[in-house]
């Protein structure tokens, strides 16, 4: 597969957060290959993905915890009436995408502090940080090669101590 694009990521997401059954990175990958319509990689290179992207990371960790909920609980269970059936995989359909909206939440606000608190301890003034950047300007720097780079410190776990 050549370059894997965000939007290969989202489906990807997408299907992880749709997957029912067991989650073998196998099944993953030959699914993920029939919905990029026969696009696919190996799986070492969706082991890459996941430690890239942690979102990908956390929704296959959500999809085996889903899988082992499911052999416990009561998941299993029909109540015999076609439309409830429907109704309440929707519901848990529903429940699990929140589950990882939350999770998404979770990780832009981790990723905002890190901001925040290199900024504060950087002596940034809050007009070097809200001035206005057109969106070619923009453009330009999130597709530069040294992006990451610039940007490393977003990687890095918050240092100890009160945060701003």
């Amino acid at each position: 597969m050549g370059k894997i694009t965000k939007n290969d990521i989202k489906v990807i997401e997408r299907v992880l957060d749709q997957w029912e059954g067991k989650v073998s990175v196998a099944a993953v990958v030959s699914e993920i290959k029939k919905v990029l319509g026969g696009r696919g990689f190996s799986r070492g290179t969706f082991y890459n993905l996941c430690e890239q992207h942690a979102s990908l990371k956390q929704r296959l960790e959500s999809a085996r915890q889903r899988y082992r909920d499911s052999k416990s609980g009561s998941l299993n269970q029909s109540t015999g009436d076609r439309q409830l059936d429907d109704a309440l995989k929707k519901i848990e359909a529903q429940k699990v995408e929140i589950a990882s909206l939350k999770k998404d939440i979770e990780t832009l606000r981790e990723g905002y502090l890190k901001v925040a608190y290199n900024a504060y301890y950087g002596n940034l003034r809050i007009e070097e940080l809200s001035r206005s950047v057109s969106k070619q300007d923009l453009q330009d720097t999130l597709h530069r090669s040294d992006f990451g780079d610039r940007v490393a410190f977003l990687k890095r776990p918050l240092p100890p101590g009160k945060l701003p």
